[in-house]
């Protein structure tokens, strides 16, 4: 979608959020089911991929929100008040979907993978 005032710019961050909340959990689950022992504590390679990932994902919700603001900023009077609503609503999401990002990735950096 090129244009920030598109209706599926109010899908984007939360399916992204939906896939890395799936992705982390699921993620977690296998590796402390085939890893039968898990050392390092909060230092574990486990950790490290979950915190990479989660900052990734945060990265690119803020992007996407940085991004879609940016760009109905040209047109901004031009465009009806749905429109306009439409880029509200949608940077919003993203910021919050980022927000949450880091509020449920925030266990892996204090707490040992495998409890």
């Amino acid at each position: 979608m090129s244009s920030p005032y598109h209706p599926m710019q109010l899908v984007f961050g939360l399916a992204i959020w939906a896939v890395w909340f799936v992705m982390i959990y699921a993620g977690l689950s296998i590796a402390c089911e085939h890893l039968v022992e898990m050392e390092g504590g909060t230092l574990s390679w486990v950790n490290l991929v979950l915190m990479a990932f989660t900052m990734l994902t945060c990265g690119l919700l803020l992007f996407l929100a940085h991004r879609t603001w940016r760009d109905a900023r040209p047109s901004w009077r031009d465009q009806s008040s749905a429109g306009r609503f439409i880029v509200r609503t949608a940077v919003m999401l993203n910021l919050v979907a980022a927000l949450v990002t880091l509020a449920v990735g925030l266990p892996v950096v204090m707490l040992p993978p495998c409890l």
